[in-house]
């Protein structure tokens, strides 16, 4: 005798009253994952930071251990939150089951610094000061070149590290191509290429280079010309970084159309950056806001894992991966993770920064080369919003040493928030100093708003 559900034989429930219950068990289950998915979603907690693991443990991952999607968790305490957050499958980004997600873990290999950045250090760092300004920040006084803040201890120890990554070591030029994707929610890609250009204007330590090679007040010259697609060649904007953390950003655009430059508003520091998930502030070292309306919490000397010898497939869009579940994670073939000892900092907006984007951003720079390996940013709800890893690699400068240019790296901005992301993939050899071609050797007409004219001839 067939058993009976409902009083009916089980063989042939009432339908209505079966896709009824079906549909409200539906519901219930939709609420309740979605539920779930909100309490796993990462608030900003200073915690997470802490329990990742000191510098000075002796723990650590074999190198040839593979950190993949089944195994992560063993690994958690070496692993970025940022990262943590990719592989815990609750947002729209995640890292894949698949071997092209995989970590492989090399062992930690030295990288020196550069021996006249070292040697300015040496020279200059010991007057380098902090003072306390208006707007309950700090700026900074007595800086000429190297490191501001060399080892940084103190009570202030979290604003020395965000100044350390305010004033990024280059060279006086450098040259590179992007490749970059912007992908939206549903997986619509878009391409472009971009010239890029970084100059040093001012406190350049580098070899056969005079201090300074611009008008004083200058820090930085950041210029993206557009290559591709055809549309937009030429579109081009300039951004002029101050060496005074009370002033912004100066930003241009050069319009082809019009065949003239635009100066570009100084307010809107949360604008996208051409068009990307990357705002104006992520610009130059990653750091580029208006230092003197931020305060910064140091989170701790950790050892957590990094990107920071790419092989020769990383330099290329072919070692990253493309489309979902994540585009623009490195493939296995683009290089071996290491475990590295990073500052963790975490630099929060005071009231004179205005209604700012993130409540918290936090950075990952590393104690050797000072260079930002991965970064995190925290919406005004305190929730994550953006998870950006920067993937490095030495490059060989003027002098014939090879060391890391901050700003010469591949990277991607996932927005958990909307769900899209820009991939930006550096697919050329970088070009330093008397490499570069001849036109860019005069920063004070490339690197100026009159030079973009230039761009069109």
């Amino acid at each position: 005798m067939r058993q009976r559900y409902g009083g009916q034989p089980a063989g042939r429930p009432r339908r209505g009253i079966s896709t009824l219950r079906a549909s409200v068990l539906a519901l219930v289950i939709a609420m309740a994952s979605g539920s779930e998915a909100a309490h796993a979603q990462i608030k900003f907690d200073a915690a997470k930071y802490e329990s990742l693991v000191p510098a000075n443990s002796r723990l650590a991952i074999a190198p040839g251990t593979k950190i993949t999607l089944r195994n992560w968790i063993r690994y958690r305490d070496f692993i970025p939150v940022g990262m943590q957050a990719l592989f815990s499958g609750n947002y729209p980004w995640k890292i894949g089951a698949g071997p092209e997600y995989a970590i492989e873990v090399g062992p930690t290999t030295s990288i020196a610094l550069s021996r006249k950045y070292l040697a300015d250090t040496r020279k200059y760092s010991g007057k380098v000061r902090l003072k306390k300004v208006s707007t309950g920040g700090y700026t900074i006084e007595n800086y000429i070149a190297g490191i501001p803040f060399p080892d940084p201890t103190g009570p202030e120890i979290g604003i020395k590290v965000m100044y350390d990554a305010w004033f990024p070591y280059s060279p006086f030029v450098f040259e590179m191509l992007f490749l970059s994707t912007s992908i939206d929610r549903f997986n619509n890609s878009s391409n472009s290429t971009s010239d890029t250009v970084i100059w040093r204007l001012n406190h350049i330590s580098d070899e056969g280079e005079p201090l300074s090679k611009y008008a004083p007040g200058y820090l930085e010259a950041d210029r993206f010309e557009t290559l591709e697609p055809q549309q937009y060649k030429y579109t081009t904007q300039l951004s002029l970084q101050p060496d005074d953390p009370s002033r912004v950003q100066e930003m241009y655009l050069f319009d082809p159309s019009i065949r003239r430059s635009i100066r570009m508003s100084t307010s809107a520091r949360c604008s996208a950056l051409t068009g990307s998930d990357f705002v104006q502030d992520d610009n130059g070292s990653g750091f580029f806001f208006k230092g003197v309306d931020f305060t910064a919490r140091y989170l701790g000397l950790k050892r957590v894992l990094a990107l920071v010898h790419l092989n020769p497939a990383g330099l290329t869009p072919q070692g990253y991966t493309t489309g979902s579940p994540l585009p623009g994670w490195p493939r296995p073939e683009a290089g071996k993770w290491e475990l590295r000892d990073v500052y963790i900092v975490d630099v929060m907006p005071l009231p004179s920064a205005g209604d700012y984007c993130y409540s918290h951003k936090v950075g990952y720079l590393d104690r050797q080369t000072y260079a930002l390996t991965w970064v995190e940013m925290y919406g005004r709800d305190s929730n994550l919003e953006k998870v950006w890893p920067i993937y490095q690699t030495p490059r060989r400068i003027g002098s014939g040493e090879k060391v890391i240019i901050p700003e010469a790296s591949s990277s991607t901005m996932y927005n958990l928030k909307s769900a899209h992301a820009t991939v930006a993939i550096q697919d050329s050899p970088v070009r330093v100093d008397g490499e570069a071609p001849a036109d860019l050797q005069d920063a004070s007409v490339a690197a100026s708003a009159g030079g973009l004219g230039q761009i069109m001839k």
